[in-house]
């Protein structure tokens, strides 16, 4: 560390204990907003099925399983949202941008808790081509979960989608195209950049 080294860049390679690292990831899965997903009370209330056990035990579930899909896409757009957000003058200190939670920690996580909404119940996720979009919601939300990066982790873990998964990295390329930058997909920059590797090599082999 040097005279000139910023506290930014401190903050950005200070290894966090168990105790920081856990409050990290407690803060990134942003505990405030999930009195949300105890509305899905509402219909068992109004069916008055509430008071019986499967009635309770299925509400229990369903607010479970929002709960994990929704702090998946927390930790994923944290992780797109961290440059950005490192020149916020309050968002700086977000555990991903601040460098508390690594960003491979958080997309890690993200994955686990999407799993977990995935195996409780949840069948549809929020998603968009490359990222992006924001969220009515979250004002100043800089994108959205990548619908081939999701559809990309269930077909490697053997879940059907339907979803034909080169027509979206198609799709996310015109998208760029038109919007005039990257996007923050993954998948997609990882499918682009193999693909024109693939064709710089074909064309450094001469003709015979």
């Amino acid at each position: 560390m040097t005279s000139d080294t910023s506290a930014t860049e401190v903050a950005l390679t200070a290894p966090a204990g168990p105790a920081r690292w856990t409050v990290a990831v407690l803060r990134t899965a942003r505990p405030r907003q999930w009195p949300k997903n105890l509305l899905v009370f509402a219909a068992p209330l109004a069916g008055a099925s509430l008071g019986r056990r499967d009635g309770l035990i299925y509400a229990l579930a369903a607010a479970a399983a929002f709960g994990f899909a929704s702090v998946a896409v927390y930790f994923v757009n944290d992780v797109a949202d961290a440059e950005r957000d490192r020149r916020h003058p309050r968002k700086r200190h977000r555990p991903v941008a601040s460098g508390e939670l690594p960003k491979q920690h958080a997309i890690v996580l993200g994955v686990v808790c999407a799993l977990v909404g995935l195996a409780a119940g949840v069948t549809t996720f929020d998603a968009s081509i490359g990222g992006l979009g924001g969220c009515p919601y979250a004002p100043g939300a800089a994108g959205n979960l990548a619908t081939e990066d999701v559809v990309n982790m269930l077909h490697r873990m053997g879940v059907e989608t339907g979803i034909d998964l080169p027509k979206l990295v198609e799709a996310g390329e015109v998208a760029q195209e038109l919007i005039g930058r990257k996007l923050a997909g993954k998948f997609l920059q990882a499918a682009l950049g193999e693909r024109d590797r693939a064709q710089a090599r074909r064309r450094a082999v001469p003709a015979s």
